[in-house]
């Protein structure tokens, strides 16, 4: 096992989220009043012509987005994103109806890490205002 982990995972380039809306009915300047305006939670992930991270404008277009990053020390990073939609009363639980809430998980595999299965888990919840 590694000593420093935390230090490798933050030299990986995270999968960035900053500056895209909380999904495509809320692109700018579009707003919905009402979650059930909002991508239903099947539907969650890229639309058509968004084949690259380049091109996705909200952040569950980021659903089942998969890469890995390839480093020197200590080998390659598979990353996998899941995002879903949560309550406040709850943000472990994926639902399946749409909320102002959405839980992104990145999930980190990687020969070093020190847990059981080789994984960490990134998450972090963002709202819609």
């Amino acid at each position: 096992m590694l000593k420093g982990k935390s230090d490798i995972l933050v030299r990986i380039p995270p999968v960035d989220f900053s500056g895209l809306s909380f999904a495509e009915q809320t692109v700018p300047p579009n707003r919905v009043s009402n979650p059930s305006y909002l991508t239903t939670s099947g539907n969650l992930g890229t639309e058509p012509g968004e084949v690259s991270t380049g091109d996705f404008d909200d952040v569950d277009d980021y659903n089942e987005f998969g890469r890995i990053v390839t480093t020197s020390r200590p080998g390659d990073f598979k990353e996998e994103v899941e995002v879903y939609y949560v309550r406040s009363g709850n943000l472990l639980d994926a639902l399946n109806y749409q909320t102002y809430l959405k839980r992104i998980d990145v999930r980190v595999a990687n020969t070093y890490i020190g847990t059981p299965d080789q994984t960490i888990t990134l998450s972090t919840v963002i709202a819609y205002r």
